[in-house]
């Protein structure tokens, strides 16, 4: 009896650690930047961090990224898109106003997307104005993992 219940309980741990997605290792995509990566000195020019391809499915999207100023005030904004061979989608965007006193800015960006095609997932940042210096500290991050179909609504 006792060796049965050792049994169960290790058939229960199996079947949730398969349903977890833990045991699916390329359902999740992570980048990140080891250098300080700047931005264009033309305000509104996007500036691409970081980039995952991944097959079709649902997918959640993660990005943090710290923008640096020690400028004029401006404002910095970050984004994660989708992007398939005939289409590019914005995700979820993010922004924060850095400069004169405030010089540093932690955007983070977050959101679902089902997807029927390979999708390039990116994350990309820029600032308003016209002035140059800005940059993104090194480590900014973009993890893309597959997830339930039902969270797609999100």
């Amino acid at each position: 009896m006792h060796i049965n219940r050792q049994f169960s309980v290790l058939a229960v741990a199996a079947g949730l650690l398969l349903n977890s997605g833990i045991g699916n290792a390329t359902d999740v995509y992570a980048r990140k930047t080891t250098a300080a990566v700047s931005l264009s000195a033309t305000g509104g020019t996007p500036v691409t961090l970081l980039s995952v391809s991944v097959p079709s499915g649902t997918w959640k999207a993660t990005a943090k990224s710290s923008v640096v100023n020690f400028g004029g005030g401006d404002y910095a904004r970050c984004v994660i898109t989708s992007s398939t061979a005939t289409a590019s989608t914005q995700i979820d965007g993010a922004t924060s106003f850095i400069g004169g006193t405030l010089f540093v800015a932690t955007i983070a960006n977050v959101g679902v997307i089902t997807t029927s095609a390979t999708t390039t997932f990116s994350l990309k940042c820029w600032h308003d104005s016209s002035i140059s210096g800005l940059y993104v500290d090194p480590d900014a991050k973009l993890i893309v993992e597959r997830v339930s179909s039902g969270l797609s609504n999100l």
